[in-house]
């Protein structure tokens, strides 16, 4: 591989490399959309909570029927 070949490949990973961090301080610096996927988040984990205490009361409801 030639001087000018080796030192074109070096800048296109450093290119790369420095494209990746700019994309990586713009995701930390997007301080909305964080706390909208942290919203999100919470939403989901609130939802199954609920749908487990609803499939628990079914259950309860159906065997005290029975009983």
């Amino acid at each position: 591989m030639s001087d000018r070949a080796r030192l074109e490949a070096e800048i296109d990973a450093t290119r790369e490399h420095l494209a990746e961090t700019v994309d990586a301080l713009g995701d930390k610096l997007d301080v909305k959309g964080r706390a909208q996927e942290a919203v999100a988040e919470a939403d989901k984990g609130r939802i199954a909570i609920l749908v487990g205490a609803a499939v628990a009361a079914v259950v309860g409801i159906v065997l005290l029927r029975r009983g």
